[in-house]
């Protein structure tokens, strides 16, 4: 809002006649068409300008509908505003005005033929309104004028899972890591972890495996027993909700022969011993292959309430079934990583959200984090899927398991 001062000041312009000279201190100008012109495009400006950084400030805090009305005013100023038309559009996004968003994008397209997030947002909004070939040309156009985005890629891939274009989703979800792997970041065990396992006295699993491996304060004198549950159909557990429908898949060779590959490799590079049992009766660790929950395409649950503690890891084989491992032709390169990933959690690793577990804190990672991905530690959720690609702990989860469980002593 204009002062008294400045409101004085802007009639007094107009009552002028033309070409009156105007006294500004020692300063003079000319009241002459142009100049009086120019002053009024200039106070336009910058009252559009503060009608757009104020919208900014209100979508930042969520208040979007309020955010759009003070792009509306930037807009009415001036209606070649390229910014505020793409704030604008996203803050249509936010409250799901997707046609809305889509014209606000295809204006800033109009005025800028560069605009490659313009695209993208439109991308999006298409996608949304599942308008999948719109979609796909804009998320092509938005990669063809900006091709080191990784964001891009993974939506793309998402669109492409969505029309069963898994080849193209699988390349634009590789393209992606490989982007977002070039920012660096600084990883260490404490970061995989669980809490209460860096305090071992405090941790029901330390305890119970210790227990159950018999631990002499120096290494282990029985091997941890694991279960995998080969046949199809129900099967009992105790420490499931009730409401879960409790039946499994039957397994392949390939991922039975892939889960005993994995703790043999594990075997000798950490302190714990493990044995496969034919029952789950008494077994540590036990294993069944089931649907997705909410998405999930696997989890791991403990009972440690009982004396008798033990784990269930379970895993799903999700949409990418034609992506097979090449040394385990009959499972899926996705299913293989979410054993390994489910294995971490029941000896003791970690990741901060999503992972069904109350035993986290913000110094475990963020397993959505894109700047890391399973080559940094089996504990994210961005993997790279090659089929010729070894599924196995990384050198940092190797560390991060020997400090809770010891180096192998070969007893």
């Amino acid at each position: 809002m204009l002062n008294k001062r400045k409101i004085v000041f802007a009639i007094g312009l107009f009552l002028l006649p033309i070409g009156q000279p105007i006294y500004l201190g020692s300063a003079s100008i000319f009241s002459s068409p142009d100049a009086i012109y120019s002053l009024s495009a200039k106070a336009e400006t910058k009252n559009a300008q503060f009608y757009y950084e104020r919208g900014l400030k209100k979508s930042d805090k969520g208040i979007y509908k309020g955010a759009i009305s003070d792009y509306n005013k930037a807009i009415e100023i001036n209606p070649e505003y390229e910014d505020a038309y793409y704030e604008r559009g996203l803050a249509k996004e936010s409250v799901k005005d997707y046609e809305g968003a889509i014209s606000d994008y295809t204006k800033v397209i109009q005025l800028n033929q560069d605009a490659w997030d313009a695209y993208y947002g439109r991308g999006i909004s298409y996608s949304q309104l599942g308008k999948n070939k719109a979609a796909l040309s804009d998320y092509n156009k938005a990669i063809e004028i900006n091709p080191e985005d990784g964001y891009i890629y993974l939506d793309r891939g998402s669109l492409r899972e969505e029309i069963e274009d898994y080849k193209g989703a699988t390349a634009d979800n590789n393209r992606a890591f490989k982007i977002f792997s070039e920012d660096k970041v600084q990883l260490s065990i404490n970061n995989l972890i669980a809490p209460a396992m860096l305090n071992k006295r405090n941790s029901p699993m330390y305890k119970g495996f210790n227990k159950y491996a018999q631990f002499n304060g120096k290494t282990y004198q029985k091997p941890i027993t694991y279960y995998v549950h080969e046949e199809g159909g129900k099967f009992k557990s105790k420490i499931q909700p009730k409401s879960l429908k409790r039946y499994s898949y039957a397994i392949s060779d390939d991922t039975q022969k892939f889960i005993d590959d994995t703790f043999s490799k594990l075997d000798p590079l950490i302190d714990l011993d493990f044995k496969r049992v034919n029952s789950p009766v008494g077994a540590m660790i036990r294993i069944y292959q089931v649907d997705e929950l909410d998405d999930s395409p696997g989890w791991m649950t403990e009972d440690k309430d009982s004396p008798n503690y033990y784990v269930e890891v379970y895993f799903s084989m999700n949409k990418y079934k034609y992506l097979k491992m090449k040394n385990y032709p009959n499972l899926t390169v996705d299913a293989a990583f979410t054993i390994v990933h489910e294995i971490g959690h029941a000896l003791g690793l970690e990741h901060r959200e999503g992972g069904g577990l109350s035993q986290y804190t913000k110094f475990n990672i963020d397993p959505y984090d894109v700047r890391i991905n399973n080559r940094s530690t089996t504990m994210s959720y961005n993997n790279f899927k090659y089929a010729d690609e070894e599924n196995f702990f990384t050198e940092l989860d190797i560390k991060a398991l020997r400090h809770v469980w010891g180096v192998e002593k070969n007893n």
